[in-house]
């Protein structure tokens, strides 16, 4: 009886360790970031907080922190081929110290500087972007495609971001996104992103026919590729779904295969032998609805 009382008590003390270690860990799952700090911190509260994206990225690598609450201010891109996301979440919109979230009044930029790609994602797991402005990022090196960002691994939601003059250039394809894997876009804005020389000056998605990625909300304007889709590719078979979005005075600059604007919106491939241009829902596969071109 004796020995039952104590192996019960080392149980009940096993279980409270236990508890007491997950809480530890899931208080921990968040890390803060806040280029207005004074001194870079461990980024585990506000006033202790990462000053770079890069470092809280490179620093909580491999920890159990997977989501960063970022502070408004512009945030440099140091490498040529972009801060690499892998499978974090990251949350932008917070006022300078932290405070209530409001990725409208309190900006948070993510800035290629005119010569570096800003984002990359290689992670196998999903990961989110949500509430960021992702603004002047170049294709670096230009044999890559993607400007704003280069995710091939895992899946990507994007929500409640702007994406502005970024630049692929060298015929390489997605000024603003290039994809692979599955893509969620939702609430967004693709404004004067460009694809000199090549396709879709806003989103490229070669993801194929097993995945469906989504386009929802989204605000599409004065995107610019110099062959086909002037903001929204679709390529190989991928299947898309697009609602209450607005495309307006998105455009490509020179015909291919004979087809004049070569869908100056948006262009879908099935095949080598189907480069027609796209516009609207015609020969669009997957779905089309509330949406409005201009």
């Amino acid at each position: 009886m004796k020995q039952r009382t104590v192996a019960w008590k080392l149980g009940m003390v096993a279980g409270m360790i236990f508890l007491l270690s997950g809480s530890y860990s899931i208080a921990q799952q968040i890390g803060y970031v806040d280029i207005s700090v004074g001194s870079e911190g461990n980024g585990a509260s506000w006033t202790t907080a990462f000053q770079t994206l890069t470092n809280a990225l490179t620093r909580t690598a491999g920890t159990s922190t997977t989501t960063l609450y970022v502070a408004q201010g512009t945030y440099y891109t140091p490498t040529a081929l972009g801060t690499d996301i892998t499978t974090n979440s990251l949350y932008g919109g917070y006022p300078t110290g932290g405070g209530t979230r409001d990725w409208t009044t309190y900006p948070t930029i993510l800035d290629g500087g005119n010569s570096n790609r800003v984002l990359q994602k290689s992670g196998a797991r999903p990961a989110t972007l949500n509430g960021f402005t992702v603004r002047n990022g170049v294709n670096n090196p230009n044999t890559t495609h993607g400007a704003g960002i280069y995710c091939t691994a895992g899946s990507l939601n994007i929500r409640n971001c702007l994406f502005t003059n970024n630049v692929s250039g060298n015929q390489k394809y997605g000024g603003a996104v290039y994809s692979t894997v599955q893509l969620i876009v939702q609430a967004s804005t693709f404004t004067a992103n460009q694809a000199g020389l090549g396709r879709a000056g806003g989103i490229f998605i070669t993801a194929g026919a097993t995945v469906t990625n989504v386009i929802s909300n989204c605000v599409f304007t004065a995107n610019v590729a110099y062959r086909m889709g002037g903001c929204l590719y679709l390529d190989g078979g991928c299947c898309g779904e697009v609602y209450d979005s607005s495309f307006v005075s998105n455009k490509v600059t020179t015909a291919y295969q004979g087809v004049a604007n070569g869908g100056g919106h948006l262009r879908a491939d099935w095949g080598p032998r189907q480069n027609r241009a796209v516009r609207l829902r015609r020969q669009f596969r997957g779905r089309w609805r509330r949406c409005r071109c201009r």
